[in-house]
């Protein structure tokens, strides 16, 4: 549901803006599941926090756009301060959350 959201944000303003994006998700089907909750927790730690540093490096390019850097900041609040923690929990608890 967090992520749905996330991309909503996202589309709206890429609507806004006039630019193209693709409506089908071209890694469907292509990325291997975690063979284990501990890897996908650990998984999920490793992407929120590469997602806290590609919004980190896109604010400075975004800072001309309220909006857009409005967006970018909140995103990155949501992995910085409740799905980094939430993975966090789950690796601590062997994978469960």
């Amino acid at each position: 549901k967090a992520e749905a959201q996330h991309i909503a944000a996202l589309t709206t303003l890429l609507d806004r803006y006039g630019i193209e994006y693709p409506t089908v998700n071209p890694y469907l089907g292509k990325v291997e599941s975690p063979a284990s909750l501990l890897e996908a927790a650990q998984a999920g730690i490793d992407a929120e926090k590469a997602n806290v540093e590609m919004y980190d490096e896109q604010l400075a390019r975004v800072a001309a756009y309220p909006d857009i850097a409005r967006v970018f900041a909140n995103l990155r609040a949501a992995s910085l301060n409740a799905h980094l923690p939430a993975f966090e929990q789950a690796l601590a608890n062997g994978g469960a959350y």
